[in-house]
């Protein structure tokens, strides 16, 4: 199910990995399904590294990578200051410029840690297991980075197509302390697969699990969350939104949110989630259905739709039906959180045309 993650060691892949936060160290059966992305932690345990010359391209900690083409390579590999598991990394400044990743097979594309200005622009992602993974600054235990600096994230123009991965994340995968800013671009036709049982596929193109992420006219179409087991649950066909224990500032959880700036006539269709069951699944005892085709706001998470003047925003085709580009959240619990809510905002004289549902929203609705 979906969660916070923690790093553990691995006995069987003798590295440390990403896990279920409640998963425990030195067995196999503790990898979590949801992190069977395989992103390591530690320099020695990362997959080959691609074929750039980071030497090279990366003189005194800041990188500069044009005219990339990388097709069925290693992940790229790029940690920052206050990369827990890697004290020494220096990546402090990356640019990514007219470049394709494509086939990648050995984990996210192109993976990034710690405190990072990072600029990527006219590049796309297309058809790789998982196109970039921002780790921020998680630890094997709570990492306190209230004196960590936030990392600086854009993207422009920036083309996310046909990735996939097992459990969460089809494209991207966030997790840690950012502001993150994307511009024109696209994510389109990215999925996730869950099989386990009692599983929780979620974020067909998008996972935000810290962090704030504003995507101003990005595209999101026909990206889906698929959970096989009969038990098994899917969420967030396109985004899934949440908070982690894993990071925290000021004694707070890190909370996830997603902010959708829209300035001119759009429209996200096709994003769907696809489960057989139609009982609730357990999110850590914030329980979901199957729900939330284009955005699922787990726990205490934030979404903002902010539509200017004149603009329209339309989720879902005319014909829209279930859950298809649907607006969704897990139940609240105020045992577990304060606030016990999700909270979904709108702002700006703009408008949002949904033809999709909303019936499985729980939280908090706020106009602005």
């Amino acid at each position: 199910m979906n969660a916070n993650y923690r790093v553990v060691w691995s006995a069987v892949r003798k590295a440390l990995m990403v896990v279920n936060e409640l998963s425990s160290t030195g067995h196999a059966g503790s990898v979590a399904a949801a992190a069977s992305v395989a992103v390591m932690l530690g320099t020695a345990a990362f997959p080959a590294q691609a074929a750039v010359d980071l030497t090279e391209v990366c003189p005194d900690g800041k990188c500069v990578l044009e005219n990339i083409t990388e097709n069925g390579s290693p992940s790229l590999i790029l940690q920052g200051p206050n990369t827990p598991s890697n004290p020494s990394a220096n990546y402090a400044s990356i640019i990514l410029s007219n470049s394709s990743f494509s086939n990648g097979k050995t984990g996210y594309a192109v993976q990034f840690s710690g405190s990072q200005t990072i600029a990527i622009t006219n590049t796309k992602f297309e058809k790789n297991t998982g196109a970039i993974w921002f780790g921020g600054h998680i630890a094997k235990n709570k990492t306190d980075a209230t004196n960590f600096a936030a990392s600086d994230i854009t993207l422009t123009n920036v083309d996310f197509v046909n990735n996939t991965a097992t459990g969460s994340g089809g494209a991207v995968y966030a997790y840690g302390k950012a502001n993150a800013h994307m511009t024109g671009g696209s994510f389109d036709g990215n999925s996730v697969t869950e099989t386990q049982e009692n599983g929780q596929a979620h974020g067909g193109a998008m996972v935000v699990k810290s962090g704030t992420w504003t995507f101003e006219n990005v595209a999101f179409n026909n990206n889906v969350a698929k959970a096989t087991g009969d038990q098994a649950i899917a969420t967030g066909g396109a985004i899934l939104v949440d908070i982690t224990t894993g990071i925290q500032e000021h004694g707070s959880n890190s909370v996830g949110k997603v902010i959708f700036d829209i300035s001119k006539d759009m429209t996200y269709s096709g994003n769907r989630v696809e489960s057989e069951s139609s009982n609730p699944g357990n999110t850590y005892k914030w329980y979901a259905y199957t729900s939330g085709g284009f955005l699922f706001l787990d726990r205490a998470s934030e979404g903002t739709f902010k539509i200017a003047e004149g603009s329209t925003l339309t989720l879902g085709l005319a014909d829209s039906t279930g859950e298809d580009d649907s607006i969704a959240s897990a139940l609240p619990n105020s045992n577990k959180q304060d606030p016990a809510y999700s909270t979904l905002t709108k702002t700006g004289a703009g408008t949002v045309q949904q033809n999709s549902s909303m019936d499985n929203y729980y939280g908090i609705f706020n106009q602005g």
